[in-house]
């Protein structure tokens, strides 16, 4: 604990600025996605918005977090250096653009059926033999069922309108993250009972994600705080008490822009 401490004051002070004076803090942007980040009262909240707190207070940082939708706030990072976005999955034209320091989280990519459905796909391709797939438009689900050349998908704009096409029977299954499933069908009133996990297809880790111009200090100072709680207890704590389950082995790792 005290090296780190030590290694992120080194690292603080190489940043630019005067003498004493904190470091010029980063713009914090993420979006509604329960129970990862979300408004309540207001307030940012979340256990991304949390751990981000977390890393701030160890580094003397103290921005305000943004809950914005994805693509304003995807667009801002794109353009404003000094700029971190999270969650942030990876993809190779993202790698392109943006450091990431993680993974802090991980969600398991399923699909569901209804409870009533007796039928265990083995892979996509038995599913979708099956019967219509569902996956809301932009989402991390849909591409990786477009990256696996299902055909016949049903691209619905919102992820409840997903949800109510299964339980409706239009869809036989539904692609969506594990994580956001419970306040999904909290939101629309639906009973967990009601559908039920059938294959589990990937696992995608989620990551702070640095714009360009965004010093590499400043990206290797987030890193080191990021393993420092990891190391120290808290960020078990706080995962458990957003996410109810406890964290997979996580590790927090840097992962410098492509050029």
């Amino acid at each position: 604990m005290r090296t780190l401490a030590i290694l992120l004051l080194g690292v603080l002070s190489s940043l630019p600025g005067a003498a004493g004076e904190l470091p010029q803090t980063v713009k914090l942007l993420t979006e509604p996605l329960p129970p990862l980040s979300q408004y309540v009262d207001g307030r940012a909240s979340g256990f991304s918005v949390e751990l981000a707190r977390l890393i701030q207070r160890q580094l003397g940082e103290g921005a305000e977090v943004e809950v914005l939708p994805w693509a304003r706030g995807y667009a801002m990072a794109l353009r404003e250096p000094n700029t971190v976005l999270f969650p942030t999955s990876i993809n190779d034209n993202r790698r392109q653009q943006f450091d990431f320091v993680g993974p802090f989280a991980e969600v398991r990519m399923h699909l569901y059926g209804r409870s009533n459905d007796a039928s265990r796909p083995k892979d996509l391709a038995e599913a979708a033999s099956l019967g219509t797939i569902g996956v809301y438009r932009g989402s991390p689900a849909e591409k990786l069922l477009l990256d696996s050349k299902i055909p016949g998908l049903l691209i619905a704009a919102f992820p409840d309108q997903s949800l109510r096409q299964l339980l409706a029977g239009r869809i036989r299954f539904w692609c969506h993250a594990d994580l956001f499933i419970g306040p999904l069908l909290s939101k629309a009133g639906v009973d967990e009972g009601q559908i039920q996990p059938v294959l589990e297809l990937k696992r995608i880790g989620l990551y702070f994600a640095f714009s360009r111009g965004t010093a590499p200090a400043r990206v290797e100072a987030w890193q080191l705080a990021l393993q420092n709680l990891m190391q120290s207890g808290e960020f078990a704590r706080l995962h458990r008490q957003w996410l109810g389950r406890e964290a997979t082995a996580l590790s927090a790792n840097i992962l410098w822009r492509e050029q």
